[in-house]
């Protein structure tokens, strides 16, 4: 016999089972749920028939890992800026955000390509999916490279490439809030990007878009909003939520700094956009087929790192060990394509898998690792760009081409231990660590990679 029933489907995770006896909520069941309780988390409310007396608590999804770079202090002692939705952000270019650390709250992704991609709303998570905004945003979400993260306050159910931090009922002080263990749930989005900011260690936090005028008669957004507007005295308990967490950051010594001098947001100094502070640039290529997916691999490692980079497809010239040898002269033309700044190749097969600090610093002109103090391998390499370098690759051109039958580390090599001659400064060489070109399986041993290299050059040499 069947059974009609009146269900509700209510918040992802919920199911309301009238006349309201019992809810399901993440895959706990609620016996004789409070009329408030329903009306609160009762967002999307789609009446439907069932053919039977119950539904069974769905069956909970394993606990996600969270991924190796997005760990409470991968951002230590780095700057961050973190992207709200207030309409000030009209009025600010963001173009030279690229290759810093940026957290993206919201519909911010639409501005720029985050590293991070965060909220804590599943209703935001479902308008995007469902193209509530159009498909241009939906599609600009699903092709973005950055970490989608969302704060999980319900339970709700989100597709694979989301990482989940769990949200806490408050907590005592002695607790500290980590993205291992989960943060207070607060009240909005922003200051909950503003603690997974200080859960990775950044320093200083600036803080773009946080405007937070209240008696304006409605919410107001850079962009045409949304679908649910709540009343405007919201602002006054994201307000106070802002003050109660603002002393604590002061006395850890963590620095946050509203841009937007007219912000309702006193609780944090008010400075100005720092100026651009532009590391070395990471270059690569790939040819098209195997090393295609490769390259893509990188380049997310590389913008999930901040890192400001450049990839670009080129023409096959036929066999492995002449697509090798135009590395020299790609480098070359990224030297004189981009004067004053400094070039880090890598190879398309490799994964950055921490910050690599040393390329900041460097005090020499070319990096590059010695294998066992012997080998020299070419798949993570420093170039600093000045004029005795590029002369230093151009003689690297000539000596690929005087013995095409030697691959193009060993003319490297060959090159950079060879005497100059009329009167030229010699560059100065440092050896990398072995972490900064590890391949996989012959240098397991080195450490924990900064850059891996898995070697496709096993599977390309006889498929050019």
């Amino acid at each position: 016999m069947q059974v009609a029933e009146t269900v509700y489907r209510v918040r992802p995770g919920y199911t309301i089972h009238l006349p309201f006896k019992r809810m399901l909520r993440g895959g706990e069941l609620l016996e004789n749920p409070s009329p408030e309780l329903v009306t609160n988390n009762a967002w999307k409310l789609e009446q439907v028939s069932r053919d039977q007396e119950s539904i069974p608590p769905p069956v909970p999804a394993p606990p996600r890992r969270h991924p190796d770079i997005l760990l409470d202090g991968a951002w230590a002692g780095r700057r961050c800026f973190i992207i709200g939705g207030g309409p000030s952000l009209k009025n600010l270019d963001l173009s030279h955000l690229t290759g810093e650390l940026t957290i993206g709250v919201n519909r911010a992704f639409e501005l720029i390509d985050p590293t991070i991609i965060f909220s804590m709303d599943s209703r935001f998570y479902l308008w995007v999916r469902d193209g509530e905004f159009g498909p241009e945003v939906t599609g600009k979400y699903r092709r973005s490279p950055a970490w989608k993260v969302w704060l999980d306050t319900h339970g709700y159910s989100f597709s694979e490439d989301v990482v989940l931090i769990k949200g806490l009922a408050e907590v005592g002080s002695g607790r500290q809030e980590t993205i291992a263990g989960g943060f207070t749930t607060p009240s909005n989005s922003g200051l909950a990007a503003l603690k997974l900011a200080v859960a990775l260690g950044a320093n200083p936090i600036y803080l773009l878009g946080f405007d937070l005028h209240q008696n304006c008669k409605r919410q107001q957004w850079w962009h045409d909003g949304y679908k649910y507007v709540m009343k405007d005295e919201v602002y006054g308990g994201y307000l106070t939520d802002f003050g109660n967490y603002a002393p604590g950051l002061a006395e850890k010594g963590v620095q946050v700094i509203n841009v937007n001098p007219d912000s309702a947001l006193s609780g944090f100094e008010f400075g100005e956009m720092p100026a651009p502070a532009p590391g070395p640039l990471f270059v690569s290529f790939y040819t098209p087929g195997l090393y295609a997916g490769k390259a893509a691999r990188l380049r997310l490692s590389l913008h999930r790192l901040g890192l400001e980079y450049r990839i670009d497809e080129v023409e096959d010239r036929g066999s492995w060990d002449a697509n090798t040898k135009h590395k020299a002269e790609f480098i070359l033309a990224m030297l004189e394509a981009h004067p004053g700044r400094n070039i880090v190749w890598v190879d398309a097969d490799a994964v950055v898998r921490a910050y690599p600090d040393l390329f900041f610093e460097m005090q020499g002109d070319v990096g590059v690792h010695y294998r066992n103090g012997k080998e020299l391998l070419s798949g993570t390499m420093f170039f600093r760009n000045v004029p005795r370098v590029q002369a230093l690759v151009k003689s690297w051109i000539k000596e690929n081409a005087k013995t095409p039958q030697e691959w193009e580390q060993r003319t490297l090599q060959r090159v950079l231990t060879k005497p100059w001659r009329f009167g030229r400064p010699r560059v100065k060489v440092v050896d990398l660590p072995p972490t900064y070109c590890q391949i996989f399986d012959l240098m397991a041993d080195a450490g924990e990679p900064v850059f891996e290299h898995f070697q496709a050059s096993r599977e390309a040499k006889g498929n050019p």
